[in-house]
């Protein structure tokens, strides 16, 4: 039988490794490049381990309670990126924070068509960067949706191109409805994270490089170590009373 003692320790080791995987609050995005200047413009990326479009989830339809949205969606397009960028998080270092993508704009233009554009602000936490915002077209309230939600479910179901919402963690909320009457459409927001909730999400955000092969129009990420390398790199230079990388 465990003691109490042993329980006890087994709490206080438990806090201890916890401790450890908190994230000092002084490290933010500004203090990272005023640290070291020379990251200044270096690109920073989170990615989410399931190869999704970012246009998935534009339209979805609920049955169940549950949203699901096509995971290789190609309804409505984004006027300023291209078909490659999946649900992924790419934002440049400046002295001012990381310019992150944290809203998309999404005009409805019938039909279930839509035109989309991302969304960039300056802001000065990692967490930002740690989960990419969603604004859909509810298609359960078009005039068909609710036997449409039924019919494209058992079509595509078995493709695997559908899937539900919830298991990816997103909870859409209602934003506002475009439009009045039988063409009203509801328009709802929703976040999907990145990473999961009890990660540390230093190890899941990459410094990376963009490459562009010869004679190609694609670009390729290149991700090369962990944030978390930086990060314990300046927690050693901050214990020792170093306030600047190199120093």
């Amino acid at each position: 039988m465990t003691t109490r003692a042993e329980i006890e320790a087994q709490i206080a080791a438990l806090k201890a490794v916890l401790k450890e995987k908190e994230i000092d609050p002084d490290f933010t995005p500004k203090e990272l490049v005023r640290w070291d200047p020379s990251l200044i413009g270096t690109m920073l990326h989170m990615k989410h381990p399931k190869s999704m479009p970012r246009s998935a989830f534009l339209m979805t339809f609920k049955r169940d309670n549950d949203y699901f949205g096509y995971a290789n969606s190609q309804v409505g397009h984004y006027s300023n990126i291209s078909q490659e960028l999946e649900m992924e998080q790419i934002c440049p270092l400046t002295p001012q924070g990381i310019l992150v993508n944290n809203d998309v704009k999404l005009i409805s233009m019938g039909g279930g068509q839509c035109v989309c554009e991302l969304l960039y602000n300056t802001d000065n936490t990692f967490q930002s960067m740690t989960h990419v915002p969603i604004r859909a077209i509810d298609g359960s309230c078009l005039g068909v949706g609710s036997w449409a939600a039924d019919i494209l479910l058992g079509t595509y179901q078995s493709k695997d191109s559908l899937i539900a919402c919830d298991s990816l963690g997103i909870n859409f909320k209602h934003v506002y409805t475009d439009g009045h009457g039988a063409v009203a459409k509801k328009i709802i927001l929703g976040y999907l994270p990145l990473c999961g909730p009890d990660d540390n999400i230093l190890d899941h955000i990459y410094v990376a490089s963009v490459a562009k092969l010869p004679f190609q129009t694609k670009e390729t990420i290149i991700d090369k170590y962990p944030l978390s390398v930086l990060y314990e790199e300046w927690k050693a230079d901050k214990v020792a009373g170093r306030t600047q990388r190199g120093a």
